[in-house]
């Protein structure tokens, strides 16, 4: 035979306190998993970026990567083209000029690109292939702050480093 129990006022308190516990464990579960879906659908501004010495640093889908400038500090800087890390996937990639915003690029891109190679669109000085808009090629010129996609090419105007992260943020889809 089974002992009769009769629910005291203390077995109601425990049940209570542990049904009050259980809902605040789910809401702060539930709490931080939307809090954390809003902010890694998307990069906004300085949101994720850490200082390393000279550079800000973003991770996200398993890489590092290294900028100069964060993209609310490159808001002027006007932009035109379509762009997209897969234009750059396994294929060489090819520079006017060497220059600060050249290495950030090649910092942030090199893991995706085939290699990368300096090359000039026209004659130039040096023993450079001649390359056109059908290759990837980055093309640095002095003008406002301003990157244009023509085809394959990619305008870099004005300060490079500057127009280099504008160009590698549009590429990674970091707003």
């Amino acid at each position: 035979m089974r002992k009769i129990k009769i629910k005291t006022k203390e077995d109601n308190l425990r049940r209570n306190v542990a049904i009050i516990f259980l809902i605040l464990l789910t809401f702060s579960t539930v709490g931080y998993s939307i809090v954390n879906s809003f902010s890694n659908s998307s990069k906004t501004s300085n949101e994720g970026f850490t200082r390393e010495g000279n550079y800000w640093t973003l991770e996200f889908s398993n890489n590092k990567y290294y900028f100069t400038n964060l993209p609310n500090q490159l808001e002027n800087i006007t932009i035109e083209g379509n762009f997209s890390l897969n234009n750059y996937y396994s294929k060489p990639l090819y520079f006017t000029e060497e220059n600060q915003g050249a290495i950030e690029i090649l910092n942030n891109l090199q893991g995706y690109i085939q290699r990368y190679q300096r090359a000039c669109i026209e004659n130039c000085e040096g023993d450079f292939p001649i390359k056109n808009c059908s290759n990837n090629v980055i093309i640095f010129q002095e003008g406002e702050n301003s990157v244009k996609k023509v085809n394959n090419c990619v305008y870099l105007s004005g300060d490079p480093v500057k127009t280099a992260d504008k160009f590698l943020y549009e590429v990674l889809k970091i707003k």
